[in-house]
């Protein structure tokens, strides 16, 4: 549940407090939501209002609250109604939020913010007469490359954990099916979703999901979906209640005798280097890398080469405590664009509202550059220099940037990470990248080995950290042991990669150790010891 309340003295207006209500696909959440309206009431006096919006995914639930709040902030200061009495205004601004956290409202926002992303530009199909061949040869590379016209990627296989995902995507393609059956438009027939583990198919997240894969590196594998469904497909996974996100493939290939099947896995890291490079790449297009700042908050359980990767192209990055509202914190508060996911997938990008403000500006401001400019190229007769022309495909660049800009904001769940507008935002750039192949974007860089492992103690608040959790400063001695074993013989000493970390888990009694290293042998090995001291250390 989540709540928020409107007032607004000057005005008059007073709407009551607002609790907004929501469930999963499982039956014990009809239940449990009654009890939780009736707590509500009583909380409220009842004068709190109840708005139950049934089967959701947690996603949708906070967005249904952000956009309640944008829908007041947006009525008083656009003075809608204003001549209106205050009976008459109430009853507007009810109206508007009924609106806009419907859960019709979430999906469409979504469905066009991705339809717009891959939009065609017709104008860039048809060959310009007047151009010059190297003209010709920079609206190829350049400008059509902003917009993938081809249909060449594969269905996604979405595994739902038989969760409330499955029953969400299910009505984000039926948005789709609808803009395509009203408008024609057969952009929506560039995304094909494969459902798999719904509801009924199991318990949520036994065997599937995206924590699951991630964890256990290999695909799900329930009564109603095997591994084996999922061998040379492209694939994807979320958590039980759909604000995760990762992407796998299993690859098939024939040896003498058999076959070895090679598991690659997307997690959080590749998302973000994929969305923080496509926005890197659509800022400087759009002539505002200058102004504009972006990086990467991750947590200490990112791996090593994904911060080596992002060093070595000038990506900035942050590390926070572990935890989304840690990382979305950081991400907020160090960057203008932060792109942020935990490495089980569960995160997004945030677009500061100076941003945002800048963008919508420059996007107005070069609408009426191009107004001009086509007005003077119909005064001038139909030949022009190869300056012009060069102008015009430049001019057209910077657009098409803003407009992807424009679409990404729109397709993005600005309320909090959510896998549906995960999904709509990565099938779209994959799309503008030529139809980008899951193993060109999984050789991006090449993961280290790693190891996690869970060590019980008596209290685990006798560990204390800091150095967003990569280092401890209690039990004394702890730290310095495990810098100790980095080092020794255990592990070579030309292995710059080596890194290992403890810290307590938030809701139960045990340690969690995290190792890293050149190869998987040498991770058991730091591991061992480094389980060895936290059992020496905290065991008193």
């Amino acid at each position: 549940t989540t709540t928020t309340t409107t007032t607004n003295d000057d005005s008059g207006i007073v709407v009551a407090p607002v609790v907004y209500f929501g469930r999963d696909a499982r039956e014990s959440g009809a239940r449990l939501v009654e009890k939780a309206k009736e707590g509500a009431k009583v909380l409220g006096n009842n004068r709190v209002e109840i708005r139950d919006r049934g089967v959701v995914t947690t996603p949708m639930l906070h967005y249904f609250v952000y956009a309640h709040g944008k829908a007041v902030e947006e009525f008083f200061a656009k003075e809608e109604g204003k001549e209106e009495d205050k009976c008459v205004r109430t009853e507007m601004l009810r109206k508007k939020i009924d609106v806009a956290t419907h859960e019709a409202a979430y999906f469409e926002r979504a469905a066009v913010g991705y339809l717009s992303l891959i939009e065609e530009d017709e104008e860039e199909k048809s060959a310009d007469g007047n151009a010059n061949t190297t003209l010709n040869n920079i609206r190829k590379n350049v400008v059509e490359g902003l917009r993938s016209n081809a249909t060449g990627l594969p269905p996604l296989h979405i595994d739902c954990a038989n969760g409330v995902g499955f029953v969400a995507f299910e009505k984000l393609l039926a948005v789709f099916d609808a803009i395509r059956e009203k408008s024609g438009d057969k952009r929506s027939e560039q995304i094909e979703l494969v459902l798999k583990n719904g509801p009924k198919d199991g318990p949520v997240n036994l065997n599937c999901g995206s924590d699951f894969v991630q964890k256990n590196q290999r695909a799900p594998d329930t009564a109603t979906c095997s591994r084996q469904s999922f061998v040379n497909q492209r694939c994807a996974s979320v958590d039980g209640d759909c604000d995760r996100l990762v992407y796998f493939s299993i690859e098939e290939e024939e040896e003498e005798n058999s076959s070895k099947k090679n598991f690659l896995l997307c997690d959080g890291d590749k998302l973000s280097i994929l969305l923080a490079f496509f926005l890197i790449e659509q800022i400087f297009l759009a002539g505002l890398a200058h102004k504009i700042s972006l990086g990467i908050a991750h947590t200490a359980y990112s791996n090593g080469a994904f911060t080596k990767f992002c060093e070595k192209n000038g990506v900035e990055t942050v590390c926070a405590k572990t935890g989304v509202k840690n990382v979305h914190k950081a991400a907020e508060e160090n960057f203008d664009i932060g792109v942020y996911f935990e490495s089980n997938g569960h995160g997004t990008a945030l677009f500061s509202k100076k941003t945002v403000e800048m963008i919508e500006k420059e996007l107005v401001d070069e609408l009426t550059r191009m107004s001009l400019e086509q007005e003077r190229k119909n005064r001038r007769n139909a030949s022009s220099s190869s300056s012009k022309s060069l102008q015009s495909v430049i001019l057209t660049t910077k657009l098409k940037a803003l407009l992807t800009l424009k679409a990404t904001i729109q397709t993005i769940n600005p309320a909090i990470g959510d896998a549906i507008s995960s999904v709509l935002l990565i099938e779209g750039i994959l799309r503008i990248k030529g139809n980008m192949p899951f193993a060109e974007w999984h050789a991006m860089y090449r993961d280290l080995p790693t190891k996690q492992t869970k060590v019980k103690v008596k209290d685990r608040t006798v560990i204390e950290c800091f150095d967003s959790e990569r280092k401890c400063s209690k039990p004394e001695g702890l730290q310095k042991r495990i810098d100790e074993i980095l080092s020794s013989s255990v592990s070579s000493s030309t292995d710059s990669s080596k890194r290992a970390f403890v810290r307590p888990s938030g809701t139960e009694d045990i340690v969690r150790v995290y190792v890293e290293a050149s190869d998987a042998e040498t991770c058991e090995k730091i591991c061992t010891k480094v389980e060895e001291a936290v059992v020496e250390f905290c065991s008193f």
